[in-house]
């Protein structure tokens, strides 16, 4: 007889609350959930020292295995705000999308270098790196301000507007200004 595991569940993106996103990550864990906060160190000051703290890579998620039937687990952690989804279902990451957060975080971790976007690529557009400490890391560009805000926002809409404004009226911003 055929020993057989039951399927992986899909990684899924989990909104948290401002700066809950260690908080959660523990608590899901605590859960027996499989999750994954990347980290990146950075230095912050204080009054009178500076020291190396460790941000989340992607402010305000958490990535997390779950399958749908558990969401409602999931909801009930203190600090999570949502499930990120497209069209009213909970999204389902590609696990080679964590693969390459994960190669992404031990570049950054072991090279200290934080990669910059490339000017000349457009939104949408799927690139990889071809040379340097991150190559081979695959991935989407985004609108860089846009990445924190749930796509599904109010926030997110107007931003959006504004944008699209702008690029009506590029050298007229007072008609921008009067469409706001």
């Amino acid at each position: 007889m055929k020993d057989t595991q039951p399927p992986i569940a899909p990684w899924r993106a989990v909104y948290t609350r401002a700066r809950h996103e260690k908080k959660v990550a523990t608590a899901l864990s605590d859960r027996r959930f499989d999750v994954y906060l990347p980290l990146v160190a950075r230095e912050s000051q204080w009054h009178d020292r500076r020291k190396l703290v460790e941000w989340p890579m992607f402010s305000g998620y958490v990535f997390v295995r779950l399958g749908v039937s558990e969401s409602a687990v999931v909801l009930g952690v203190p600090g999570v705000v949502s499930l990120v989804g497209i069209g009213g279902s909970v999204a389902e990451l590609p696990d080679r999308d964590i693969e390459n957060v994960r190669a992404l975080e031990a570049a950054i971790a072991a090279t200290g270098v934080v990669p910059q976007p490339e000017p000349l690529l457009e939104e949408g557009e799927r690139v990889r790196v071809r040379t340097g400490p991150f190559t081979g890391i695959e991935g989407v560009i985004i609108e860089a301000g846009l990445a924190c805000i749930p796509s599904e926002s109010q926030y997110t809409e107007a931003i959006r507007d504004v944008m699209k404004w702008h690029a009506e009226y590029p050298d007229d911003w007072q008609k921008t200004w009067q469409l706001i």
